[in-house]
């Protein structure tokens, strides 16, 4: 069955308030052939993400809705590729709720960087586009990056941005600084003919309206923070 993510807007919202209402959803998601899997809470913004096994969207719902009646302000279908960026296979669950090994709560927000590189190329005397260099070293070396700095790369299949998402707000930007001074260098030398953008967002996985961290990738893509190119091919 597919899986879904919601997002609840509660006030004085509670661990243990989260935790309850999970065993009662437990009771009653077999009447709708749903499976109540993990939940983040944030109780400083009041946010709460529950991910869900179902049918449709509709049966989420209507266990939510029986239980406790704290129905969702949106819910969303959640691809396996996504959520396992997402997701950490070495955090702990509690009741439902998901927490890192040493017992902090994770709140399900995430740090984004979307990374865009262009090769700047100057076609001359029909030249075979065969032998124009792509970006694919610097690509190999800004993935390379990611990983050091314990970031998960999203597998984009929209266009040729390399998205990443992150845990912790400081590797999110020690990860963008070595990337950039990296590619500066790179092109200050000549060795590269390129241009390079990128931005980086703090987002929750799921809005009022988008689908899973659309709205994080999209700020990214509307902030990108540097502008870098070479003038001269090498």
């Amino acid at each position: 069955m597919p899986l879904y993510m919601d997002y609840h807007i509660m006030d004085n919202v509670t661990i243990e308030k989260v935790k309850q209402a999970h065993l009662i959803d437990k009771k009653t998601q077999q009447k709708y052939n749903v499976k109540y899997h993990q939940f983040w809470v944030n109780e400083k913004a009041g946010t709460v993400f529950c991910l869900i096994e179902g049918p449709n969207p509709e049966a989420c719902a209507n266990v939510h809705r029986e239980a406790h009646g704290a129905v969702a302000c949106n819910i969303v279908e959640v691809g396996k590729g996504m959520l396992d960026v997402f997701i950490d296979t070495n955090q702990k669950i509690d009741h439902g709720i998901v927490c890192y090994n040493n017992g902090e709560i994770d709140s399900g927000f995430r740090f984004i960087m979307v990374l865009d590189i262009t090769m700047m190329t100057t076609m001359v005397n029909n030249q075979n586009i065969k032998n124009i260099e792509l970006p694919i070293n610097s690509r190999k070396i800004a993935i390379k990056k990611i990983y050091e700095f314990k970031g998960n790369e999203v597998k984009n299949l929209s266009d040729n941005s390399i998205i990443a998402i992150f845990k912790s707000p400081n590797t999110a930007l020690k990860c963008a600084s070595e990337i950039q001074k990296e590619f500066s260098l790179k092109i200050f030398k000549n060795e590269w003919n390129l241009e390079f953008r990128m931005g980086l967002s703090e987002g929750q996985p799921v809005t009022k309206q988008n689908g899973f961290f659309e709205d994080a990738i999209g700020e990214c893509a509307d902030i990108f923070a540097s502008v870098h190119a070479s003038p001269m091919a090498p």
